[in-house]
C-alpha cells in the first residue's frame, strides 16, 4: 500500500475561513473515489470525492480556527481501488481578529471632588 506523507501550513485570522485545494490526478481508465479522514479542530472537507477517469480534481480543505493559536490535524486521502493512502500533516495558525469598527463613547467628565 503506497503512502505519501506531506505537510500543509494554513494561516488566517481567527473565525475566518481559508480554503486550500489539494490536487488529485487520476491516470487510470476508471473513475476513482477518494475517502477522506480529517482530524483536528477547525478543519473541514467532504467525506468522499470522485475523480473522473483520465482526469483531475481537488480536495477542498477548509480551515476556520475557533480562536487564536495553533491547531494541528491530519488529512488522510485513501483510494480503495489502488490501496494508495496520502497523509497530510496539518498545522493551522489562527491570529487575533482585526477590529470590525470603532466605538465612540460620549460622556461628561466630572470637574472635581468637593
Amino acid at each position: 500500500m503506497p503512502c505519501l506523507l506531506c505537510c500543509a501550513v494554513l494561516s488566517v485570522l481567527c473565525c475566518l475561513q481559508v480554503l486550500q485545494d489539494v490536487p488529485l490526478v487520476n491516470s487510470s481508465d476508471a473513475a476513482l473515489t477518494t475517502t477522506a479522514t480529517l482530524t483536528g479542530k477547525g478543519y473541514s472537507g467532504p467525506r468522499e470525492l470522485t475523480i473522473p477517469a483520465k482526469g483531475s480534481g481537488a480536495y477542498p480543505l477548509a480551515f476556520c480556527p475557533p480562536g487564536s493559536g495553533t491547531f494541528s490535524g491530519t488529512l488522510e486521502l485513501f483510494i480503495a481501488a489502488t490501496g494508495e493512502m496520502n497523509v497530510y500533516s496539518l498545522l493551522g495558525k489562527g491570529s487575533e481578529p482585526l477590529a470590525e469598527g470603532h466605538i465612540v463613547v460620549v460622556c461628561q467628565v466630572s470637574t472635581g471632588l468637593q
